[in-house]
């Protein structure tokens, strides 16, 4: 078990105030990557992909664009 150190509540504030700085910095650091990751550029796909399903009702072979367009209206219309 970790042992920590025993100080006056003004060392605890200022300590506590150091981790709040980092922890902000981290804050903006993790958005800077959020955006440029979502400026990243995309490749082209060199092909269409498609995949057999066979436990569905029309049982053909569809791209992952139209399973998911039916996942997400799967999702919009399901009754809470």
């Amino acid at each position: 078990m970790t042992e920590h150190e025993i100080g006056s509540r003004e060392e605890w504030q200022a300590a506590l105030n150091e981790l709040a700085k980092l922890e902000a910095e981290q804050a903006d650091l993790n958005e800077k990557i959020k955006e440029k990751r979502l400026a990243l550029p995309r490749p082209r796909l060199r092909q269409r992909r498609v995949f057999a399903w066979t436990d569905d009702a029309d049982a053909g072979n569809r791209s992952l664009v139209d399973v998911r367009i039916d996942g997400m209206k799967a999702r919009r219309h399901r009754p809470y």
